[in-house]
């Protein structure tokens, strides 16, 4: 079988990195493991994984592998998993109905007293049922972007926030 390709690599978290680690995945990734970061398999993109999303994506999909190295600031934790990104024009152009389980925005603009005015880039989490598994994209989009900076200005720092079908916060 002909391994499958990935259009891009991304890696979200790279602060959380020892000063002058390698950037190559496999090396990140081992990085992950020997320090603890992976709890669970199911935190790993493995055969299993990529056999199952290749039922439903071509190469001409232009499939991502994201690495997150995220940090629970609670308990002062790190956490390491392994994400599938499609990019948003595939999700249109496949009509796909995804359902959004969270999402992660980049400021850009502040006031004079550091509070956030508006954001350019979203990174979306959803759930595609037919794959049976959670999944990223992003966007710059201006309408989409425009929906979610509304969203997020309007909630509190720093808690989970969920949006009905409705679109009611």
């Amino acid at each position: 079988m002909e391994p499958f390709k990935f259009n891009t690599c991304y890696t979200w978290g790279l602060k959380y990195l020892p000063t002058g680690h390698s950037f190559e995945p496999n090396d990140i990734r081992k990085w992950a493991i020997d320090n603890g970061l992976v709890l669970l398999k199911e935190q790993l993109i493995s055969e299993e994984r990529i056999t199952n999303i290749k039922k439903y994506l071509s190469p001409e999909d232009m499939l991502s592998l994201v690495l997150h190295i995220v940090k629970d600031s609670e308990i002062n934790q790190l956490y390491y998993f392994e994400q599938f990104l499609i990019h948003f024009s595939t999700i249109i152009k496949k009509n796909w109905e995804i359902k959004i389980t969270g999402w992660e925005a980049e400021p850009n603009r502040w006031d004079k007293d550091h509070n956030i005015l508006g954001f350019w880039n979203f990174h979306i989490f959803f759930w595609f049922s037919d794959i049976e598994e959670e999944l990223t994209t992003y966007t710059h989009s201006r309408v989409l972007t425009k929906i979610f900076s509304e969203y997020s200005l309007r909630l509190p720092h720093e808690f989970e926030k969920s949006i009905d079908e409705d679109g009611a916060i």
